[in-house]
């Protein structure tokens, strides 16, 4: 199994445990930028997810409900993520960050 067909096959169940069933993957492009985008099919309020694996998740209702410029933009948006490893980043921040300030507090307590 490539690298590429395991990041398919886990961003495929990370959407269906967490945001709905899958529908479709679509190698979406704006503006000159271009990355696959996973569909899915949900009643949660949630429309667009850039997910901890750098892949971005879309509703298909947006794309019957949206123009397409209003697409490109919320495409963008997440592709933004994507480019900038926010997620990532934001998981190491939540994570990693509290864990070196309480191992700190503890040695300054115990000295």
């Amino acid at each position: 199994m490539t690298k590429q067909n395991f990041l398919h096959e886990l961003t495929v169940l990370y959407t269906n445990l967490l945001f709905g069933e899958f529908v479709k993957t679509i190698d979406y492009k704006a503006y000159g930028y271009s990355h696959k985008i996973f569909v899915f099919k949900s009643k949660r309020k949630k429309d667009a997810h850039c997910t901890p694996l750098n892949t971005i998740l879309m509703q298909n209702y947006l794309f019957k409900k949206y123009s397409k410029k209003v697409i490109n933009h919320i495409f963008l948006h997440e592709l933004g993520h994507v480019k900038t490893n926010f997620v990532i980043k934001l998981i190491f921040y939540i994570l990693i960050i509290p864990t070196i300030l309480l191992f700190f507090s503890s040695i300054i307590i115990i000295v």
